[in-house]
């Protein structure tokens, strides 16, 4: 939920539009807390699937960059279903993993 608000937000500081329709989860995840950072990468790995053909360019937002595994199976199913470039913003960053 941190996320959509995040995003709008931005959108209407840039003038962009929030499209929270671009993606579905494929299948249930762990959470990924306890996980190290290889662990993270499968456990989301092949885990969104784009609906429809996405935007030339996408700009996906997240609260919190960890690892960076959510968002890159994001963006991985983004482009393979057609975004030319996928761009990412976070607001904040992880010190260190548990």
């Amino acid at each position: 939920m941190a996320d959509a608000r995040l995003a709008a937000a931005l959108a209407q500081r840039v003038d962009g539009v929030v499209r929270a329709d671009l993606l579905r989860r494929t299948r249930d995840t762990r959470t990924q807390t306890a996980l190290t950072p290889e662990a993270r990468e499968a456990n989301v790995a092949g885990a969104f699937e784009a609906i429809g053909r996405p935007p030339a360019c996408v700009v996906l937002v997240d609260d919190v960059f960890t690892t960076g595994a959510t968002l890159s199976a994001a963006a991985t199913a983004l482009r393979a279903a057609g975004a030319e470039r996928v761009e990412a913003v976070t607001f904040a960053r992880a010190a260190e993993l548990v």
